[in-house]
């Protein structure tokens, strides 16, 4: 074969290759992301919502003639459509069009309004999060409703402030839960459609009649989610014994260098959990770090009560430790002290399950009754018998309508999920899993969509000082050290 047939032929296999490839791609679209935390892709608890879609949802997007800002919504809503087809899209010009605007009483840019079948939602300069958290509420004729106990000092959803939790009550209201913030002073007892008590770091302490109240709300098949603080209200610590669960006195020291990676070089009170358990649903997507600032710690029962089961849901580096000196908490140089503080890993959060058919008044042999008596007799160390006399008179008002299991949810923070701290890294995506996970919602505990905010890399001095040597000594070093041994090889030609 001549030069000339050879490179015909190899042009002919080039192109055939080309359009072959070409048509493959086309009909079988893939694409990878490699952003960190797959940001540039739909999140997987977004790819559950649009999955779980039964009926046509129409989404009218009140846009001014801007291109970029069209091109940004069609270019999400392309994404949607890849797993769906029950969308449908259309801009209508808040301007040139403003009777569609008064009919469905939009006055703000960029408002998309969702409609299925007679039900509407509207959302705002939407992203990810916030396109998602419409379609949420559009699919649920009844949210979760969430009750945050307020009277104890704790911190509150309507604090604006870094410390407060105005933030996270805006953020989980997108995700479809109805909010509210109430006390349990002058109440009778807990209203049955409340699906979630929130006890936000309470510094106060409880009266014994709320004290009752909350533990009967949890016998009869109730959830609640815990935050708690160091130096917190001890009987609020207490009560967790009976459920399995001891906290720990002091606060969470993390030398670790994963977390000053993280979190930089002057923050070892701030405890890093770099993954969830895998075996939990709340945390099987986890793989984000979460950060929790000044923490407190706990630790299961061995044995745990009767029909309790407590897992551990995330924990610290090995090298942390629990701090029992409250001095050392803002400023000063902590150091492991093997005689009165607790090594790592630690545990930093706990979801814990009660089999409450094991409760029920009357089953004395392996019920409440003979846990309680237990927990008096010292088989398990209790600092609070008004508890115990509390759950004993609980125990005798369940009836038999009483449902199978209660949930419970402790993590040693509340700044966590504060407004200074509540899209740092994974703090949300473990916080909607908690959430999910006490209202029955396991179906949808994925990674949620990601929030745009700057993600910066953290570099420790000994990073900084290896980069260093690397940029200016030992990368230009490599040519030099190139052309030094090809002159030495050329002796003879100089």
């Amino acid at each position: 074969m001549n030069a000339r047939a050879t490179f015909s032929l190899t042009v002919l296999l080039s192109l055939f290759i080309a359009v072959v490839g070409g048509v493959l791609a086309h009909r079988h679209d893939r694409q990878w992301d490699w952003s960190a935390y797959s940001r540039n892709t739909l999140s997987p608890q977004t790819v559950q919502v649009l999955q779980s879609l039964e009926r046509p949802v129409e989404l009218l997007a009140f846009y001014r003639d801007v291109p970029g800002d069209e091109a940004m919504l069609k270019g999400l809503f392309d994404l949607y459509r890849q797993h769906t087809g029950l969308l449908e899209l259309e801009f209508v010009d808040i301007d040139r069009q403003p009777e569609i605007a008064e009919a469905y009483r939009v006055t703000e840019n960029r408002t998309v309004v969702l409609t299925s079948a007679d039900l509407q939602v509207r959302a705002v300069a939407p992203g990810e999060a916030a396109l998602t958290g419409a379609l949420l509420r559009l699919l649920s004729d009844r949210p979760p409703r969430l009750l945050f106990l307020s009277g104890y000092n704790g911190a509150s959803i309507q604090d604006a402030s870094p410390g407060g939790l105005s933030q996270l009550a805006d953020f989980i209201r997108r995700q479809n839960f109805q909010v509210d913030e109430g006390s349990l002073v002058g109440v009778r007892a807990i209203p049955g459609e409340i699906d979630c008590v929130v006890l936000a770091a309470p510094e106060f302490r409880m009266g014994e009649r709320e004290r009752e109240m909350l533990l009967l709300y949890l016998l009869r098949g109730g959830r609640l989610f815990t935050m708690l603080e160091p130096l917190g209200a001890a009987d609020v610590d207490s009560m967790l014994i009976p459920w399995g669960l001891r906290a720990h006195d002091g606060f969470v020291i993390d030398p670790s260098r994963a977390r000053e990676n993280i979190a930089g070089p002057n923050s070892s009170r701030i405890a890093l959990a770099l993954r969830g358990n895998p075996e939990h649903p709340i945390t099987r997507e986890l793989s984000v770090p979460t950060l929790f600032p000044i923490a407190k710690s706990f630790e299961s029962i061995q044995p745990p009560p009767p029909g309790i089961e407590p897992i551990r849901l995330v924990a610290t580096q090995p090298e942390a430790w629990l701090e029992s000196d409250y001095s050392l908490m803002a400023f000063g140089d902590a150091r492991l002290d093997a005689s009165t503080d607790v090594a790592g890993p630690l545990g930093l959060a706990y979801a814990i399950r009660a089999d409450l058919r094991r409760f029920r008044h009357g089953d004395a042999e392996e019920g409440l009754t003979s846990t309680l008596l237990n927990l008096r007799r010292g088989a398990v160390d209790f600092r609070d018998s008004t508890a115990v006399d509390t759950l004993r008179a609980g125990a005798a008002e369940l009836t038999t309508a009483l449902k199978e299991e209660a949930r419970l949810v402790v993590v040693g923070d509340v700044d966590f999920v504060n407004n200074a701290n509540l899209l740092v890294r994974g703090n949300s995506q473990l916080l909607l899993g908690i959430l999910y996970w006490l209202t029955d919602q396991e179906s949808r505990v994925a990674l949620p969509p990601r929030p745009n905010v700057a993600d910066p890399i953290v570099l420790t001095e000994r990073q900084r000082a290896w980069i260093r040597i690397l940029g200016i000594g030992v990368g230009p070093g490599i040519p030099l050290l190139g052309s030094v041994v090809v002159l030495w090889r050329r002796r003879r030609w100089l």
